[in-house]
This record gives structure tokens, sequence and C-alpha cells, in this order.
């Protein structure tokens, strides 16, 4: 039986970030780094550029005036911020040439958006510093389930298979079938990266958030986020109180030092920018048009 490290090891020439997030990670972490020069090198990557004034532009930033140039939108959205929004489209595209029979990748990237969005508007009462880590930590908690459909294709149409007939947790029968779960591998390949456990913890812990030691705060923003992102009804712009507590441990919302009263705000905002911010991070999908 394989483990999450061998299949990360087994994907890392296949699902990798590009070179453009580590040459600006690089640059921010350089004291001489401008924000000019940022911008130049954002500039070398046209997609990034797009997506990067298409963010600033948008209802992510609740802007009133037109961001014209990148460097606009760099001075705008701060080094650190940046760093997690190029981070966020750069995971997309890693992982664009996917095909599989067994996952809807638009769907997916859906679900995705609105749970690193929950993360994210959650973060505003608690850590309004880290919103856009939360946001990122939100984006990526799914994407172990992308490493094994594709790299053990047959089990993870099993588990679906089982999980269509019985009901009940992915991450539940994942573990009993297999000994570990999709965010033990999302965590793994979060490592291969190189990322803070800032981020692959609450990757590791989404479903557990009692078991995160190290950034326990967000881990529960992003396990309430799932709750919220099951739930989430685009049309009506809601989210039943009653089917999120249902999906989550009750006990993550005092680690964030927060109630069930948000999730009406949660709900609205996920509704305000899902749909600008889904077309940033997965472009051309079928839901757009």
């Amino acid at each position: 039986m394989t483990n999450p490290r061998e299949l990360v090891k087994n994907v890392a020439n296949i699902f990798s970030l590009p070179d453009i997030y580590f040459r600006i990670s690089q640059l921010i972490d350089d004291p001489a780094c401008t924000s000019a020069k940022l911008a130049e090198v954002i500039a070398y990557d046209p997609g990034l550029t797009v997506r990067v004034l298409k963010l600033a532009n948008g209802v992510y930033y609740g802007r009133s005036q037109r961001v014209e140039t990148v460097a606009q939108a760099v001075t705008l959205i701060g080094t650190r911020d940046l760093r997690h929004l190029v981070l966020a489209t750069s995971t997309a595209q890693a992982f664009r040439n996917i095909t599989s029979a067994i996952i809807d990748m638009d769907a997916f990237w859906q679900h995705s958006v609105c749970c690193a969005l929950a993360a994210r508007v959650l973060a505003t009462h608690c850590q309004p510093q880290h919103r856009e880590r939360s946001f990122v930590a939100g984006l990526l908690h799914d994407v172990g389930q992308l490493v094994m459909v594709h790299q053990i294709p047959d089990v993870a149409w099993k588990i679906l298979g089982r999980l269509a007939e019985t009901g009940g947790e992915r991450y539940l029968l994942e573990q009993e079938e297999l000994g570990f779960t999709h965010a033990d591998v999302g965590a793994e390949l979060l490592k291969s990266w190189e990322l803070p456990a800032s981020l692959w913890e609450p990757v590791e812990c989404h479903h557990t958030p009692l078991e995160a030691k190290l950034f326990p705060v967000d881990t529960a923003l992003v396990h309430i986020g799932n709750a919220v992102a099951n739930t989430m009804n685009l049309e009506t712009r809601t989210s039943d109180p009653a089917d999120v507590a249902y999906r989550m441990d009750a006990r993550a919302w005092p680690i964030c030092g927060q109630n069930e009263t948000v999730l009406e705000e949660v709900a609205l905002e996920v509704h305000a920018q899902w749909f600008g911010v889904f077309e940033v991070i997965w472009p051309g999908s079928s839901l757009i048009y």
C-alpha cells in the first residue's frame, strides 16, 4: 500500500508551482525589493498580470477607482498578500492539465473558491492581517483529492462509489480504505513545495481542527469555511446554519473566537465575490458562460 509521501513524490514533476512564484517570493524576501521591481517581474508573465489586475479591480478588494497598472496593484495588495494571491492563482494553473473522468474540475474549484472566500471573511473578524493566508489555505484544502484521482484512480473511484451508496464523510472512507486521507496528501504536496506550516497544517487538519498544534485559528477558519462551502446555495445567497453545524465540529468556533451568528454575513460575501474570483482562479470554465 502506498502512502501520501510516495503519491506526492510520483507527481513532483507533474504538479509543480511555476518559476514565477518562486521568483516573486525571492524578491519579496529581499529587503531591497521595491514595488516597481515586483511589477516588472509580474509583467513578464501576461497571464499572471491579467489575474493580478482582475483581482485588484474586482469586488475582492472593493475598489471604486480603476487599477490600471501592475505597479498600482502591487501597492494596493501589498507584498505579503501579493505572495499569497500569486500562490493561489499559480496553484490552480499547476493543475490545469489534469484530466479525469472521476472528478468535475469546475465543481472542484468552485467549492475550493467558496471555502477560500468563507475562510477569508471569517478571518477579518479574528486575524485580518492574515486573511489572504486563510484564503490560500481554504483554496488548497482539497488539492490532495486531485493527486489521488491522478495517482490511484481505481481506489478513488471505489471510495466515491461507497460515498454515493452509503453517504458519510469522504475522508473517513479514505482513512478506512487507505490508512490516510486527501488532507494528508494535500499537506504532503504543500510541504514538497516548501510552503509554510501556516498553509499545510490547515490543509492537513481541515476535517479535524482540534488536531492543529501550530496554527489552530487558521485551521478552524478553513474547517468552518469547508462546511459553509459544502452547504452554500449560490442562487439564494444562503447557507443553512443547521446544515453547517451538522457538517462541522462546533468546537472550532471558540478557537477562532466566533459563533454561528456570522454565517449570514459569510454567505452574502461569498455569493458577492465567488464568481469574479472563480473566473480569475479557473478561467475558461463552462460555469463562467
